[in-house]
């Protein structure tokens, strides 16, 4: 298997940016024939997101850019960090 590491800068809150930069590069990716592309820590929203964590619509807009990329992606499997709620009342609100 081969495995792409996608090293990129993303920018805080800039959601539609960092999905146009990782689905440049997972295109990339899979047209060189790489089964898994691995983006760094929190790459959908940016690092550090600091009290953007506590805004509902910060957390759902990283939700939605994860569907986005994963729908581009029919033939390529992609890790990438972003925050999703803690649905189970334990611990932090947030992994």
């Amino acid at each position: 298997m081969k495995i792409a590491l996608a090293q990129i800068n993303p920018t805080v809150g800039d959601f539609d940016g960092n999905l146009r930069t990782m689905q440049r590069l997972t295109g990339e990716a899979q047209k060189k024939g790489v089964g898994l592309v691995v983006f760094p820590e929190l790459s959908v929203c940016g690092y550090p997101p600091r009290d953007l964590l506590e805004h509902r619509e910060f957390i759902s807009r990283g939700l939605e850019v994860i569907a986005a990329l994963k729908e581009g992606a029919k033939e390529i499997e992609i890790l990438v960090g972003c925050p999703i709620p803690n649905e189970s009342g334990n611990g932090n609100p947030l992994f």
